[in-house]
């Protein structure tokens, strides 16, 4: 039931539902760290305004992500209800500090939404994938991460928000691969050596040094003393530790 990351494309609004203020300047916060993002927010605080929007709302193929409390004061209507009665169960995530009641979580299961507890909406890893196949540009990040332990990219990412840092993390280096013709070369680019499929980190990284990125880094939890000495495609064996958390 537990969403670990979020994931909006281009062709994604946002639309932010909840009648506490506070939250809508922490979703903001948020996608203010998203430069690529070119949706704004749409923020409503009560049920009404959403159901009037849903129903006025032009363009029917416009792709949409719900980010709804489960509470609002006054109205005798809960998140869950608001969901089931537009029909965006698909397209939402319940956001709630209300997420360990059991009634609530079978509910979702029933409807088929995801539960974010409230506590961790400043901190639940956002990726933006862009879908526009005419674009071009280029993204400059401070760092890529491929490791496939959710644990360690979990880690990377809050560090990065705090020290207002640009990241992106991957399980997968397939995953890179698909985005790589996006990401600046010179960007600073980090691999676990140990990824699954049996992949070798240092492996994989040669095929991303020919494909032109400047700087690719190792960092792994192994010794240095288990690679071969000469690498030369590789800039530097470092340890797991976020790069950020001295800056």
């Amino acid at each position: 039931w537990f969403v670990p990351e979020i994931f909006i494309d281009d062709e994604t609004s946002v639309v932010v539902i909840d009648d506490d203020d506070s939250i809508h300047r922490v979703w903001d916060s948020r996608y203010e760290l998203l430069e690529e993002m070119h949706n704004k927010l749409i923020h409503f605080s009560n049920s009404n305004d959403v159901s009037e929007f849903l129903a006025n709302k032009n363009d029917i193929n416009k792709k949409f992500l719900f980010l709804c409390d489960y509470e609002f004061l006054g109205d005798k209507r809960n998140g869950l209800n608001i969901i089931e009665e537009n029909d965006i169960a698909k397209s939402s995530i319940l956001v709630t500090s209300r997420y360990e009641e059991k009634e609530i979580r079978e509910k979702c299961k029933q409807l088929g939404v995801k539960l974010l507890p409230k506590g961790l909406a400043g901190y639940v890893p956002i990726n933006f994938e862009n879908n526009s196949s005419t674009s071009s540009r280029k993204i400059k990040y401070d760092a890529v991460l491929i490791d496939d332990q959710s644990v360690v990219r979990e880690t990377w990412q809050l560090v990065s928000k705090m020290k207002h840092k640009k990241m992106k993390s991957y399980a997968h280096p397939d995953h890179f691969f698909e985005e790589a013709d996006r990401i600046e070369k010179n960007t600073n680019i980090y691999i676990d050596s140990h990824l699954s499929d049996n992949l070798k980190g240092e492996l994989v990284a040669k095929k991303i040094k020919s494909m032109g990125f400047e700087r690719i880094y190792l960092a792994t939890g192994s010794d240095q003393g288990e690679f071969p000495a000469e690498m030369p495609w590789i800039d530097g064996i470092r340890d797991k530790i976020c790069p950020f958390v001295n800056s």
